[in-house]
């Protein structure tokens, strides 16, 4: 599993892109996969909100990915912020990130 502060921070900020939105994808994917390593309920109870159900023992059939790309139909690419695999089900998510404005 890779460190997590490497993940973090593996982006950088630029005039055009805030670091933000991959942040909490990298930091999310962390959780998710010290869930699956450490078989802990918490990949359990993440999957259940989602309608589907995953026991401990089926840990061992799941990948989690990060920007994995995909090429359309139309010879376009997609690139989901996270990838959940088990077994045939894949499961896509785009995180998104909407700054808080102060006044």
């Amino acid at each position: 599993m890779e460190n997590l502060f490497n993940r973090l921070f593996k982006y950088k900020p630029s005039d055009t892109a805030s670091p933000a939105e991959n942040f909490i994808t990298e930091s999310l994917v962390h959780i998710l996969e010290f869930s699956l390593q450490h078989k802990t309920s918490f990949l359990h109870h993440f999957f259940d909100m989602l309608g589907k159900k995953i026991e401990v023992s089926d840990y061992q059939n799941v990948f989690i990915d990060t920007q994995r790309q995909f090429e359309t139909t139309y010879n376009l690419y997609a690139i989901p912020d996270i990838c959940i695999q088990i077994n045939s089900d894949l499961f896509v998510f785009n995180t998104e990130f909407h700054g808080i404005k102060s006044t």
